[in-house]
């Protein structure tokens, strides 16, 4: 089976790269460790700085009137968050961020985060082909869940995480990071058991495989 056409662009990291921002961060911000699983940030909370995230990951999390939850974009090291509520006239967050590993960031408030932006050109260019960057990525994202079915966006998913550093064999990949099946739920927009359904199906038709409960991917001509 062929990857889905959109694979190729889609990702599941909404992420705000910027690497420029390391030094910055070291010299001005207040260095934060989170441990897996620690809520950052909240919908309710008022944003007076940006967050650099020096080495982990998190994920934007929002959750419907309903209780429901669903996984906007997962962010790596060299990622930033906090921008966009920072600069506009309402500081809230919107969005749950919650750390998915042992996490390092460094909080640049918002006043000293203007004036490194005002004294440094070379790092206002990062910073907004790192927004344009996001824009795309959510077009992406946009564009998965209106024009593939639910397990065209699955494989979407796990294509995006192959890492092609590891194959466990000549014929397979790993993934970068190994989602619980909820997870790809909340990602994709479906329930568990229909990530459970599509899993077996994928597996039988030798697509991915399942090797001590941790997902591997099929190679195929499209992802060497």
């Amino acid at each position: 089976m062929a990857i889905p056409s959109g694979s190729s662009k889609y990702t599941p990291y909404l992420s705000y790269d910027c690497p420029e921002l390391n030094f910055w961060a070291h010299q001005y911000g207040e260095k934060i460790s989170y441990n897996k699983n620690q809520i950052i940030l909240t919908a309710e909370t008022i944003v007076d700085s940006v967050y650099y995230i020096e080495q982990g990951r998190v994920r934007y999390v929002t959750i419907s009137a309903e209780g429901d939850e669903h996984i906007l974009g997962i962010l790596g090291d060299d990622s930033f968050f906090g921008l966009v509520p920072v600069l506009l006239s309402d500081h809230t967050c919107e969005v749950l961020v919650i750390s998915e590993a042992a996490t390092i960031v460094y909080k640049i408030d918002k006043d000293c985060f203007i004036r490194i932006l005002n004294m440094n050109t070379e790092l206002n260019l990062s910073i907004i082909k790192a927004l344009a960057h996001f824009g795309n990525e959510l077009i992406y994202q946009i564009e998965n869940l209106l024009f593939f079915d639910s397990e065209e966006r699955l494989l979407n998913l796990l294509y995006a995480s192959i890492d092609k550093n590891i194959s466990s064999d000549q014929d397979w990949y790993r993934l970068k990071i190994q989602y619980t099946q909820e997870d790809i739920g909340k990602i994709i927009g479906v329930s568990r058991i229909t990530v459970t359904r599509i899993i077996s199906e994928l597996c039988k038709r030798k697509i991915i495989r399942l090797i001590n409960h941790k997902i591997e991917v099929k190679r195929t001509p499209n992802t060497k």
